[in-house]
């Protein structure tokens, strides 16, 4: 059988999006130039994004806590697998202050620790060094159509791009 449309479905690659859990230590290598920054709630069970008191926001409309969240796009060069990573607002800070303000963060090598009492206790980012042939790593890809499949919602909320 044949449809009348020959354009084929527009697909999105998503990643799997990484939190650092308590007692966990992960090293990789940064791909994204710019940290993705979000304004998101927390509803108690999971994290939306935030539209900031619009009508079409259930997080503000229901009081649910604000919190930004920073997104990197990372390689695990020992697993050869890449994803989203998930940054704290004290993590995120960490690491933009290791560098000149505006550089780029592609090829970053980097290690974050979270502290051993709870999957929501202090993420720590700390920058060890830099890929010695940041053309040879793998493509960057953006965060938000991830976050948007994870959330379920089309929507793009107020991104910021930090570098």
């Amino acid at each position: 059988m044949y449809h009348s449309d020959p354009t084929p479905p527009v697909h999105t690659k998503t990643l799997h999006l990484q939190r650092i859990k308590r007692g966990q230590v992960v090293v990789c290598t940064v791909l994204s130039h710019m940290l993705t920054g979000v304004w998101t709630h927390w509803t108690g069970t999971r994290t939306t994004p935030c539209y900031f008191h619009e009508p079409t926001c259930p997080g503000c409309a229901t009081q649910s806590p604000r919190r930004w969240k920073g997104y990197l796009h990372c390689w695990n060069p020992s697993t050869n697998s890449n994803g989203i990573i998930e940054l704290t607002p004290a993590a995120a800070t960490e690491l933009l202050n290791a560098l000149p303000p505006k550089s780029s963060l592609r090829g970053l090598q980097i290690r974050l620790e979270r502290t051993k009492g709870a999957n929501n206790g202090r993420l720590s980012c700390s920058v060890i060094g830099r890929h010695p042939d940041p053309d040879s790593i793998p493509k960057e890809c953006a965060a938000w159509p991830t976050l948007s499949h994870i959330w379920g919602d089309d929507k793009q909320p107020p991104l910021g791009l930090v570098s």
